[in-house]
């Protein structure tokens, strides 16, 4: 952390908790003891923010490659040293569905870019009581 951030976090500490006699010491050891927990908080919010910037990125992106695979459309997500991880396209609803394959490169026959006006949206990912029905 460095020494701004440090400075403005004891002094949120302080003003929230109201302490006096507080001291900055005092605080960088509160951080050396409760580091684990500061941990798992991180690794919380970096999961968040990475699902909501696919879901960003997915609904901003507007062209596609699209691949034709035995009459059924894909999408392609993004590439894999010489594969392409596809992901199956609904054209009525403009949307793909969260379940995804790799195909090499060489295997694409049938393929084009596509341009959707309001790009695509992610379809929900199922839960675990969906495997249970």
């Amino acid at each position: 952390m460095s020494w701004q951030w440090t400075k403005v976090a004891y002094f949120i500490l302080v003003r929230l908790r109201r302490i006096e006699d507080f001291s900055e010491s005092d605080f960088i050891e509160y951080i050396r003891k409760n580091s684990k927990h500061y941990f798992v908080i991180v690794i919380a919010l970096m999961t968040v923010a990475s699902t909501l910037l696919g879901d960003y990125t997915a609904s901003h992106t507007e062209e596609y490659l699209v691949i034709k695979q035995k009459e059924h459309l894909f999408v392609a997500v993004t590439s894999y040293k010489d594969s392409l991880i596809i992901a199956p396209l609904d054209l009525e609803k403009e949307s793909i569905t969260p379940t995804f394959k790799a195909i090499e490169m060489k295997e694409l026959k049938d393929a084009e870019t596509i341009h959707f006006e309001n790009g695509l949206k992610v379809e929900d990912v199922r839960n675990s009581k969906d495997l249970i029905e």
